[in-house]
């Protein structure tokens, strides 16, 4: 043994592959084999090989392994295990990396041969090593060739399938990328519909305050003209009698002393009759008042016509 070389199992692994066209059937043909080459090592007990450091945790792992070998190949020797039915015992090919590499060469679809060194020298490494060989030979397998034949109809078939698969996908791809531009445009119309509303009622709004402005302001000036109107009917029911002079005073002493009438050819004005002045500009006033509740009226219409389009409720506008 070499003192300063490290323990460790080798695997080489040998991968074949063959394919045989048939030119008469137009029929191919492809076999795969693989090939394992495995070269085990010894187990060896830290007392005897006084092993110390690197090479006692190396000596650890490989014993580790081939106790887990050992499962697997028990396992796959028992009796029970070939047969049909429920299998009772699991196979721990997991639970080292050597028996998970070696899966397919224990108790696969293969053909394996194992090569027990022995030596007189060393009865119990010998005992051992005889123990694997016999459990190994109980193993049983049935090996097949891994071939796949493959006619020009099902080739031509399988290509015809595969080319079907790859339009659908392209198409829906197509489909997935017209459907995205098709909500893009339609984010962009909605978000400018929405910039318009936004626009239309923030006019709306604006519009809203002009005209209850203005309608304050209408129905100020309706109060002032009621006001005004009230107080010029008020003037006329109750005129306040004016005070005459001295000399008129005198002058009506004296036709009241003389029985003898006069009459004055010169006409009645508006100065000598201010009844008749206040009435014509009461007339005046209540004219205007109309022909101003009329254009009220109208405004008002013209409001609730907006209302009606736009829809923006303006509140409620009242008109005394």
């Amino acid at each position: 043994m070499n003192d300063t070389s490290s323990r460790s199992h080798a695997v080489f692994t040998i991968m074949l592959k063959q394919i045989h066209h048939d030119m008469d059937t137009d029929e191919t043909t492809e076999r795969m084999a693989r090939i394992r080459l495995v070269d085990l090592a010894g187990s060896e007990r830290a007392k005897s090989t006084e092993a110390t450091g690197q090479r006692l945790r190396e000596g650890s792992n490989i014993n580790k392994s081939l106790t887990t070998l050992g499962r697997v190949i028990a396992a796959l020797a028992d009796p029970r295990h070939g047969r049909g039915g429920r299998k009772k015992d699991i196979v721990p090919y997991r639970d080292s990396i050597l028996t998970w590499l070696l899966k397919d060469s224990l108790g696969g679809n293969s053909k394996t041969a194992m090569i027990a060194c022995i030596a007189p020298s060393d009865y119990d490494e010998t005992l051992s090593t005889l123990r694997y060989a016999d459990q190994a030979k109980r193993i049983r397998t049935r090996a097949i060739v891994n071939q796949d034949h493959v006619s020009a109809a099902e080739r031509d078939a399988q290509i015809a399938e595969m080319q079907e698969t790859i339009r659908t996908l392209q198409l829906s791809v197509s489909q997935h990328a017209v459907t995205k531009r098709e909500n893009d445009i339609q984010s962009q119309q909605l978000e400018e519909y929405q910039k318009q509303v936004e626009k239309m009622q923030r006019l709306m709004e604006e519009t809203r305050q002009v005209s209850e402005c203005k309608i304050k302001a209408l129905q100020t000036q309706n109060e002032a003209l009621r006001l005004h109107l009230k107080l010029a009917v008020e003037s006329l029911k109750n005129p306040i009698p004016t005070v005459s002079s001295s000399r008129d005073s005198t002058e009506d002493t004296k036709e009241n002393s003389e029985p003898a009438l006069s009459f004055d050819d010169d006409p009645v004005t508006d100065e000598d009759n201010p009844i008749d002045a206040s009435g014509a500009e009461a007339v005046e006033t209540q004219s205007g008042m109309e022909e101003l509740l009329k254009d009220i009226g109208l405004f008002r219409r013209k409001v609730a016509d907006d209302y009606q389009r736009f829809g923006l409720p303006l509140g409620e506008i009242r008109v005394n």
